[in-house]
């Protein structure tokens, strides 16, 4: 059972939440590593992913496990994607290692927090994801 099924209301106003959020005057902070622990793991996160200007955004769920596993699930046009993965705290963020995403090759991240919405973005300053908790 994909993470979707086990949460079927977390994208009830999601994307109007996010809309709101994004529209605020807020700065958004980057969260250390501490701040990222306290406040995502253990914790469902909904939003979207980001995969460029001129391709699609999808909806996903996220979960930093608090044994340092991680679950995404990415809902397509084509359907439910999953992945599996071991994340760990980094200086500025976090790094994960997913079983199939970019065959297993590590990625680190900063997050940054905006009111309700955090953003993930990855070392080259791309954004990843924009998610709330859940």
């Amino acid at each position: 059972m994909c993470i979707f099924e086990r949460f079927p209301t977390a994208f009830a106003g999601l994307a109007i939440g996010l809309t709101l959020a994004s529209g605020g005057a807020q700065a958004a902070d980057t969260l250390t590593p501490q701040q990222l622990s306290e406040q995502l793991v253990g914790k469902v996160l909904v939003g979207r992913n980001h995969l460029g200007e001129d391709k699609p955004s999808w909806p996903v769920v996220l979960q930093f496990k608090p044994d340092g596993s991680m679950e995404l699930d990415v809902h397509t046009n084509k359907g439910n994607w999953t992945d599996a993965g071991r994340w760990h705290l980094s200086n500025t963020g976090y790094c994960v290692t997913w079983a199939k995403y970019k065959s297993g090759q590590e990625q680190c991240n900063t997050v940054q927090r905006d009111g309700e919405v955090y953003r993930t973005i990855h070392a080259d300053g791309s954004p990843s994801m924009e998610l709330r908790v859940q």
